[in-house]
């Protein structure tokens, strides 16, 4: 077959195929795949639009996705190339072991002619494989930020030392019970709703009304602004879809800082 495609030799072509650039090749594919699932990812978990729509554990749960994918990348490069230089390897035993059929005896026969033999692929020049520099990334685009993260910082999480004081608040008032389908909580519709769709409500004051009253007189994430942020007395927990419907039924906008 090699010879129909004007290779020449076929065990002297596989025998100078450059193993070891091909293993590079492959790693630069894979983990071109990798780094756009990891940047999908990694924009959808930091969007304010999805952090509307997701509910928290789902977020996280794409952050912690993120994390170990940038763990992981690194290794993948060795994993590759050894891979790689193990078929290398085995093709190479394989020729070894190769016996070229056995002459018949038959002379007199006119010789057939043989294709003119083809320089071996150097390095990437394999046909249909195209080179890709790891070194190049590609620009990442720019995520508008809301005024809210601007201004006041990230929400704590249920996980965080806030998001857990708040738990303890609501169970001493009876609003989180443990069931047969496992830990749940009264949202404000007095409806009971696993604790993984719970979202951190900002109660008795939202948080654009506080800021545009109070906090910013203190300025952009200011010390005062993140105590504020912080305080588990601040927040309730409410279903996910209750809470960011009402955020997005609030007439008010974040006003600019004062400093």
């Amino acid at each position: 077959m090699l010879r129909k495609m004007g290779k020449g030799d076929p065990v002297k072509y596989l025998r100078e195929i450059n193993w070891q650039d091909l293993g590079k090749q492959a790693a630069s594919e894979v983990k071109a795949v990798i780094k756009s699932f990891r940047d999908t990812l990694n924009d959808i978990s930091t969007s304010w639009k999805y952090d509307l729509l997701l509910p928290d554990s789902a977020i996280d749960g794409m952050q912690a996705m993120v994390k170990q994918l940038d763990e992981v990348t690194p290794q993948i490069d060795q994993g590759v190339r050894n891979a790689a230089q193990e078929i290398g390897n085995r093709v190479n035993k394989a020729l070894d072991e190769f016996e070229p059929p056995a002459s018949t005896g038959v002379v007199g026969k006119p010789k057939k002619t043989v294709a003119n033999e083809l320089e071996p692929p150097k390095g990437n020049d394999l046909k249909g494989a195209q080179s890709i520099n790891p070194n190049i990334t590609k620009p990442k685009k720019l995520r508008k930020i809301s005024n809210r993260l601007k201004y006041l910082g990230k929400t704590p999480g249920k996980a965080s030392r806030t998001g857990k004081k708040v738990i303890a608040k609501m169970k001493a008032k009876g609003k989180i019970r443990e069931s047969f389908k496992g830990t749940e909580f009264q949202a404000s519709d007095n409806q009971w709703y696993p604790l993984s769709q719970a979202d951190m409500a900002h109660d008795p004051t939202d948080a654009v009304k506080w800021w545009n009253t109070t906090g910013r007189q203190y300025g952009a994430k200011s010390k005062e602004v993140r105590e504020w942020m912080l305080d588990s007395n601040n927040y309730t927990l409410d279903h996910y879809s209750i809470n960011r419907s009402a955020g997005a039924k609030l007439n008010d906008r974040y006003l600019p800082p004062k400093k």
